[in-house]
């Protein structure tokens, strides 16, 4: 879960009380990370950071671009990566 300014606080909590074992996640396309649907106290429009940007399709373009930089470069070393983070994903 990414930490959001101003409300970090907040998001370290809500993983301590365990909290967020009940929320809802969604999948960030890609990379596969799960996302919270709700975090207490926190607006849930800046949790998936999609939401955050002016144009979701800048977005879209930023998000391709950086996973296929981390592929390239993930691919270059997966050989000396343990099995173990090759298997964590995302897969490619």
């Amino acid at each position: 879960m990414p930490i959001i300014p101003n409300h970090p606080p907040t998001q370290v909590d809500a993983i301590h009380s365990e909290e967020m074992l009940e929320t809802e996640y969604e999948e960030m396309p890609l990379f596969g990370l799960q996302v919270p649907k709700s975090v207490p106290k926190v607006p849930s429009n800046i949790l998936n950071p999609r939401n955050t940007w002016k144009s979701a399709e800048k977005y879209d373009e930023a998000l391709n671009k950086l996973y296929e930089l981390f592929r390239a470069n993930f691919v270059e070393y997966a050989d000396r990566c343990p099995l173990e983070v090759r298997q964590a994903g995302p897969y490619f």
